[in-house]
């Protein structure tokens, strides 16, 4: 039986959870695109698979290893197009995080290619995580990360 999108997505939270990189690597695309919105020192457009598990790592990071996905839907809306519906939450700098988001997913032969999240209180997000980091011109930005 081959497996759906929606399995293969609900297959990659639960790698995501248990801190499997290996199946998480398969669901992931190689030249994906995570979109981090907000303004806070994680936001930025991740190129690549790398660039992207660089993020996790520093999202575990920001949060102690507090943070925590518990997906509530996943919906195919489009072919290849999934929205996910979750319950985040995470403890950092005397704050805590308890809201639930939406991510929007793009799927390429069973990978995910992009992903944007939809957080509605993202100014809480932004305190619990810290301010934005300021690049001077002559600073280098990090590989596969850009700002905007």
């Amino acid at each position: 039986m081959t497996e759906t999108n929606t399995q293969r997505t609900a297959r990659a939270y639960a790698a995501f959870s248990a801190g499997d990189l290996t199946t998480l690597a398969e669901l992931m695309s190689p030249d994906c695109v995570w979109i981090v919105g907000g303004d806070n020192r994680l936001t930025g457009m991740y190129h690549g698979r790398d660039a992207t598990f660089d993020y996790f790592g520093k999202l575990l990071d920001a949060t102690g290893g507090t943070f925590t996905i518990s997906v509530l839907t996943i919906n195919e809306v489009v072919p290849d197009t999934m929205l996910v519906t979750a319950h985040v939450t995470a403890k950092a700098n005397g704050r805590e995080f308890d809201e639930e988001i939406v991510q929007q997913l793009h799927l390429r032969n069973g990978q995910c290619i992009a992903c944007r999240t939809f957080v509605e209180n993202g100014h809480l997000w932004d305190a619990l995580v810290g301010p934005g980091q300021i690049v001077l011109p002559r600073q280098q930005q990090r590989a596969g990360v850009s700002t905007a």
